[in-house]
């Protein structure tokens, strides 16, 4: 049976779901709710419906059937009416509002529409293969027979045509042969359902196959757990990681083998590499290494490692070369089967990252991809087993696509390499791919990325929603407190509006990236720091009621959040903390006077950042390099003070200028602390143990009005999936 509206139609035969003649991958339970709400239209489908048609020998959550329909109605989106095709009946369950029309299964031997576009696309199985090799070898076949119609040839000419002939029939059966194992894609299916965040503070993801298993970290507020799942899917077994804050990045084999763990750039870029036998939980360090990545060579002889924005060889003999330096951190190093050459990402600028290749040996340094349009924003490949094709990611500021692109050289190659992208829909973006080793499947996290914003009442200490729970960072009250402006997160774009929400006018547009909006004083402009594909993070300003988008004042380094005198005549700033480009350029504070368009540096600020200026425009806030250290500038007397000694994440003021809020995010147990100026007092304000937090470059800290502080609360759903390939 087929169930069709408006452009897709449901195939509950064949188990798919076609949109305008194009396969949607889904998962087989998001499959199954949709095909359970379809077969029942019009009429209620109650929770115990689902929970026993869909896991029927399992006992799972109600977040399990949330996320499918959460899935479902961004995957639909919207019927012709302008409503979504699922309603939701509280404490009672959903039903699908569409107009159905069934169809019958084509009959056995007849192809359908969508059938025939999967066909036509290549997509269809070998059996056409014996077809390609006899259209390449019958004209020479009848070439070679004509002798017996009475014309005779030659000996020498009779070889220059059987040589001929042997010669395209090898090719011929080459060519069928990488014809066969072109990539083809099947079914997606998750593997894990534990709804945990699966990185470490903007570190990235990294999946590593230990025979029929999957290892991955995940997190518990700050601390590192180490989790491991059957390729096949089921239930995930914990351990401890040998340190709070390090990563799992490879496996080197061997009885039983050893975990590698790298270091957590944003905290510690110099944390020792270390090795855990898989049997075991404890750690030790390997060769006395520091590194945030490394990878062991396929014959178990070399290891790869980055530390910072260089990439070394570590022989099994004790020697060490440096093969290759760039400008940001250098990660996810990747050896070819061949063990001959490596392939690494580098992250730049906070959110570029680029592909290089280099000689094991150290030669031919190279950008891969850079004549591609986005080549500042691919990363994270890995080469298939037989090295015939390399799987990365392109992404994007709230999407990821996984591309594969198949690397034969020879006789063909013109016609027979490919290129596939594999888009994230209905998810937002897939993170940490990986070929399986069987070339039949693909491994990758997948991603709905969603904030909500959230107050910490004063009374109870606690968060609740606020300004209804809108995915936004960077809130900025005008002056009147009746309109705000903040960013899209993830997507990055400025939006203002009234306080409640309501009203929104987008200020900014794609492929701007924007972040830390500020009000001016007196209403009529908002400066932010944004970045456009290829750019350094810079200063910008746009009119509050809209209009031309300004870079603010021009530099060849990246700037940080700016924050407004209180007459509105100059901007407090500081630069952005990239831990490769720090050595070079060190960090300090400026003070730009918005008359003259001129900078002054303030005195005594070398190797500070994240300035923010005190409302009454007496003092001036800064976080050491390290973020241990808070310390307060005195406008006035022109003296540097300390004001407290923590692990610091932001920094906000009271409204009244006479406190200052900070939140930790690190360690076994985040927190919120005020600081009083009064008495210099720290005091733990509230814990946020418990609370996930999102942000673009780290979890965002804001100020309301009434002097409660502003959270955005992460609840993006990360999960492994298991796509099914025909790799190269």
């Amino acid at each position: 049976m087929r169930f069709v509206f408006n452009n897709f139609i449901l195939d509950s035969e064949q188990r798919v779901l076609w949109k305008e003649g194009e396969a949607v991958p889904v998962s087989p339970k998001v499959f199954e709710t949709l095909e359970l709400l379809v077969m029942n239209e019009g009429r209620i489908v109650s929770k115990q419906e689902f929970m026993k048609a869909l896991w029927p020998d399992s006992f799972v959550e109600d977040g399990n059937l949330t996320q499918n329909i959460f899935i479902l109605r961004k995957l639909l989106g919207t019927s012709e009416e302008g409503r979504s095709y699922i309603e939701t009946f509280s404490r009672r369950g959903y039903r699908f509002a569409g107009t159905i029309r069934r169809e019958d299964v084509p009959l056995e031997g007849e192809t359908s529409a969508p059938a025939r576009a999967v066909f036509e696309e290549g997509n269809s199985d070998s059996t056409s293969l014996p077809g390609l090799v006899d259209d390449l070898a019958s004209p020479i076949e009848a070439q070679v027979s004509s002798p017996a119609a009475g014309h005779r040839m030659t000996k020498p000419l009779l070889l220059v045509f059987i040589t001929a002939f042997i010669f395209l029939l090898v090719a011929g059966s080459g060519l069928a042969l990488r014809w066969k194992t072109r990539i083809r894609v099947g079914a997606y299916r998750r593997i894990t359902n534990d709804g945990r965040t699966k990185d470490l503070l903007n570190t990235p993801s990294i999946l590593v196959p230990v025979g029929n298993a999957l290892y991955f970290t995940e997190v518990i507020g700050d601390q590192s757990i180490l989790a491991q799942v059957s390729a096949e899917g089921g239930e995930i077994a914990y351990g401890m990681a040998p340190s709070p804050r390090v990563h799992v990045v490879g496996f080197q084999q061997g009885s039983p083998g050893t975990l590698l763990f790298g270091a957590n750039w944003p905290i510690d870029a110099n944390q020792p590499l270390l090795g855990q036998d898989i049997s075991s939980a404890t750690g030790s360090p390997v060769f006395n290494l520091r590194a945030q990545d490394a990878s062991w060579s396929p014959d178990g002889g070399k290891l790869a490692y980055s530390q910072l924005g260089n990439v070394f060889v570590r022989s099994s003999d004790g020697k060490t070369i440096q093969v290759a330096t760039v400008r940001g951190l250098a990660y996810w190093p990747r050896w070819s089967p061949d063990g001959s050459r490596l392939r690494f990402s580098e992250s730049y600028q906070g959110f570029h990252d680029r592909l290089w290749e280099v000689d094991s040996a150290g030669g031919g340094l190279h950008q891969l991809f850079a004549d591609q349009a986005d080549s500042d924003h691919v990363c994270c490949g890995s080469w298939t087993k037989s090295g015939r094709a390399f799987v990365y990611l392109s992404v994007q500021t709230s999407n990821s696509k996984i591309r594969i692109r198949t690397e034969d050289g020879g006789i063909g190659s013109r016609w027979t390499q490919q290129s596939l992208d594999l888009s994230a829909a209905p998810l937002d973006r897939w993170i940490a791919p990986l070929p399986g080793p069987d070339g039949k499947h693909l491994f990758a996290i997948g991603e709905q990325l969603h904030g909500r914003l959230v107050r910490i009442d004063p009374a109870t200490r606690r968060p609740e929603p606020f300004i209804g729970g809108i995915s936004a960072e960077g809130v900025s009250f005008s002056p009147d407190h009746e309109s705000i402006v903040w960013t899209a997160y993830p997507e990055g774009t400025l939006w203002r509006s009234r306080s409640d929400g309501s009203g929104r006018v987008q200020l900014t547009q794609a492929p701007l990236v924007a972040r830390f909006p500020h009000w001016s004083p007196d209403g009529s402009t908002i400066v932010f720091t944004a970045a456009s594909p290829g750019s350094d993070w810079q200063l910008y300003t746009v009119p509050a009621n809209g209009g031309e988008v300004k870079v603010l004042v021009p530099e060849s380094r990246g700037q940080g959040v700016a924050s407004w005198s209180p007459d509105g005549k100059a901007l407090a700033f500081g630069h952005l903390l990239d831990p490769a480009e720090a050595r070079k350029q060190p960090l300090d504070i400026e003070i730009f006077h918005l008359e003259d368009r001129s900078s002054t540096p303030i005195p005594g600020s070398k190797g500070l950042w994240t300035a923010r200026w005190s409302p009454d425009g007496r003092y001036l806030s800064a976080v050491t390099e390290d973020n241990q250290t808070l310390r307060l500038y005195d406008m006035q007397k022109g003296l540097w003070s300390d004001l407290a000694h923590s692990n610091i994440n932001d920094v906000v003021w009271s409204p009244d200028s006479k406190s200052l809020f900070f939140d930790t995010n690190l360690g076994s147990d985040p927190a919120l602390y005020r600081v009083r100026l009064s008495d210099r007092k720290l005091e733990l304000w509230a814990t946020l143990k418990d609370l996930r937090r999102a942000g673009f470059f780290a979890p965002w800290l804001g100020m309301a009005p009434d002097g409660s502080p502003i959270l955005l609360e992460d609840v993006s759903i990360q999960e492994l999936y298991s796509i099914a390939l025909n790799l190269p």
